[in-house]
């Protein structure tokens, strides 16, 4: 018999960004725009979703003919220099220095790292609100996660029940369903790696055991390509995951105010620390282990 835990709150969740709305604020990127935009743009925006940093040639593969046009194309060029200066200047940054624990605190700091992270298969539905560039949005989110073989299927809809986004992840990533906005590129990759990231493991045996310049608890586990996860665990009962990209340039960042128990936290927020930002905070209406 399954076992369920409803929340009593969360139930009369509203979309409060139609897909149509959405469509219209985000249609410049992903679909048709709703008033006339330099061609510039459309190949700026083609480029743009979740941060992957894009040559700037395509800024000036299209030149717009007009005055206003070539405006709009100066600004998006200057946004894009500073984007990648700060992109640059993260990777200088590098990963932060550990300072050395007591061997018998690395038990108990390990099993603080590993309280956050799903043990068995679940079906979660979380109330999400989405900012992206450009809009936000809020819908409910259902995901089922089998953290034994990390596989996983994501669906995102509206509360009556309509589906924007629906995908499964595990060996090979498949998309079952993507509407505007959310049919980007990359948005189903990311949308994947988001996931991963905060809901399993990233191993038994990290690569370090330390503390910040704080005094938090961190685990540091290394990962193929170059890639490194922190999982920082405060004595408060808040817990921070990072990821640093192989250049060591922070990625991505999940945040979780409080813990009390382990397993699946009753809100998280997720963000997107590259450029464009984008965040995803999600808050816990319903478990059902399977």
């Amino acid at each position: 018999m399954n076992e369920r835990h409803r929340k009593k709150s969360g139930c009369g969740v509203v979309l409060r960004l139609s897909l149509r709305q959405a469509q219209g604020r985000l249609g410049v990127c992903h679909g048709e725009p709703v008033e006339p935009r330099p061609s510039c743009l459309r190949t700026f925006c083609g480029a743009v979703p979740f941060g992957r940093l894009y040559s700037a040639l395509c800024m000036v593969r299209q030149l717009p003919k007009s005055a206003a046009a070539q405006r709009h194309c100066n600004t998006l060029g200057f946004f894009f220099l500073v984007a990648v200066l700060l992109s640059v200047l993260a990777g200088c940054a590098g990963l932060p220095t550990l300072k050395p624990m007591d061997a018998y605190q690395e038990s108990a700091a390990l099993s603080a790292c590993q309280r956050p992270f799903l043990t068995e298969k679940v079906r979660l539905v979380h109330e999400m609100n989405v900012v992206m560039p450009g809009g936000e949005g809020q819908a409910i989110g259902v995901l089922r996660a089998d953290p034994a073989s990390r596989s996983l299927q994501s669906i995102l809809m509206t509360v009556e029940g309509l589906v924007l986004f629906d995908i499964e992840a595990g060996e090979t990533l498949t998309v079952h369903r993507a509407v505007p906005p959310f049919d980007a590129p990359a948005f189903a990759a990311q949308m994947a790696m988001d996931i991963s990231l905060a809901f399993f493991s990233p191993g038994t045996r990290p690569a370090a055991i330390g503390r910040e310049a704080e005094g938090t608890a961190v685990c540091r586990f290394a990962r193929p390509g170059g890639e490194f996860v922190d999982v920082l665990a405060a004595e408060n009962g808040a817990l921070e995951i990072r990821l640093y990209g192989a250049g060591q340039e922070l990625r991505k960042k999940v945040s979780i105010p409080h813990l009390a128990r382990s397993g699946p936290a009753e809100e998280l927020e997720i963000r997107g620390a590259t450029w464009p930002s984008y965040s995803l905070h999600l808050r816990l209406i319903e478990v059902e282990k399977e």
